[in-house]
């Protein structure tokens, strides 16, 4: 078990091994990207972004939303 830990932490460190992601922006798109998930559609972690990007939080003056990997 340890050597299997030990070379997973070094493909995750390497960058060969990441998560797969399925990344909807835009809260208008929330029904469909959850129809979507509930019919295989995305992979991974499904990921919706309320705002299109960060310049736009920062613009509107909104805070920050830590990640939890």
């Amino acid at each position: 078990m340890k050597d299997h830990e030990e070379k997973t932490l070094r493909w995750i460190e390497e960058g060969k091994l990441q998560a797969v992601m399925s990344e909807v922006r835009g809260i208008q798109h929330v029904a469909d990207a959850f129809v979507g998930m509930l019919q295989g559609e995305s992979v991974g972690k499904a990921i919706l972004r309320i705002w299109a990007d960060d310049e736009e939080r920062t613009h509107r003056n909104l805070p920050s939303f830590h990640r939890i990997s």
